[in-house]
């Protein structure tokens, strides 16, 4: 009996770590860091970049340029029309919960974002996601 117990905990153990691990946000907290977001926008993505990053953990850096078309609030001003740029980075294996999601060319979303730190060029500001898994919603998806 002993014999069958072990590996049925050891792997309940195991399931149960690596969902810990995943860093799933409850929706609640992901509506939190929505709603303290500077800027609240609805973005249609014009331009991704995907650049693979050499180091310890493989990651992907993601650059995408996006047109405002709808502005809920805004710290810094933005307006319908203005084209920004978005930069964050993502584990290349997917991990469940956690980063932001990949946004996708010529898709539109709800965007929850913050600026970059340290991140003003001659364009204007580099934005940064402001609410983990969160940040993007596609539009007509959101709840």
């Amino acid at each position: 009996m002993n014999a069958i117990r072990t590996p049925s905990l050891l792997f309940v153990a195991l399931v149960a770590s690596c969902l810990a691990a995943s860093g799933a946000i409850p929706i609640e907290t992901e509506r939190e860091f929505q709603a303290k977001a500077p800027e609240k926008l609805e973005i249609e993505v014009t331009k991704v970049r995907r650049l693979p990053l050499v180091g310890g953990v493989a990651t992907i850096r993601i650059t995408a340029e996006a047109r405002v078309t709808a502005v809920t609030e805004s710290a810094t001003g933005l307006e319908v029309d203005d084209v920004i740029e978005i930069r964050y980075e993502v584990p290349a294996v997917p991990i469940p919960g956690a980063p932001p999601s990949v946004v996708r060319r010529d898709r539109s979303y709800a965007a929850y974002l913050r600026v970059a730190d340290a991140e003003v060029d001659e364009g204007g500001r580099r934005y940064q996601p402001a609410a983990h898994s969160g940040t993007f919603e596609p539009i007509g998806e959101r709840e």
